[in-house]
């Protein structure tokens, strides 16, 4: 018997989709970590020249006493910022970016934010840019397929990820693991750490 021809809506299971990516396209924590690092430094590069003054990127781990939950790792810099529509748009579509073609699989997609998320049990973005009138925005990621995000008054322009770690990363928490995933994998990036 023949039937006719129809669409349909393809179904992705999200965390599976993100736990797969980060598994195949990424080699560990440590690489995640060197993304989150990567997209700060092309925050920062995206800067006006007369824009360029007190450039940074932090890593700033806070280790809880919670059981549960070993701590956050923040990473921040005084980069370019997203307004509410550019954080939602970069960062709640997966494979979307703003970086040309030809830099390869995690270039050319954009999911280096993404390969972050096995890691936490939540993740939370802070961001702000220069623009007259922009307070900022937050937006937040706890699994699923769905994100938050809301206006949110944030200090200073920039961007800020924090992750709420799962207990089996908190060696990112420690100093020395932190000082060896910059050195190893972040040391061409020209703006201090």
């Amino acid at each position: 018997m023949d039937r006719p021809v129809t669409n349909f809506r393809i179904d992705v299971d999200v965390k599976r989709a993100l736990e797969v990516l980060s598994r195949s396209v990424f080699a560990g924590a440590d690489q995640s970590i060197r993304e989150l690092i990567t997209n700060a430094a092309d925050s920062l590069a995206q800067l006006p020249p007369e824009q360029e003054s007190n450039l940074e990127i932090r890593l700033i781990p806070s280790v809880s006493q919670d059981s549960d939950s070993p701590g956050t790792l923040r990473i921040s810099d005084t980069g370019v910022g997203m307004t509410y529509g550019e954080a939602k748009q970069r960062l709640g579509k997966l494979f979307s970016t703003d970086k040309q073609s030809g830099q390869g699989l995690v270039g050319q997609f954009g999911i280096g934010f993404y390969s972050c998320f096995p890691l936490c049990y939540e993740v939370e973005v802070f961001t702000r840019t220069r623009a007259r009138g922009d307070s900022g925005t937050r937006l937040r990621y706890r699994g699923g397929e769905e994100m938050q995000i809301q206006p949110w008054p944030v200090d200073q322009p920039g961007s800020t990820v924090l992750l709420h770690l799962r207990p089996e990363h908190r060696r990112l928490l420690q100093q020395a693991t932190l000082t060896n995933i910059v050195r190893r994998y972040c040391n061409y990036i020209r703006y201090p750490i």
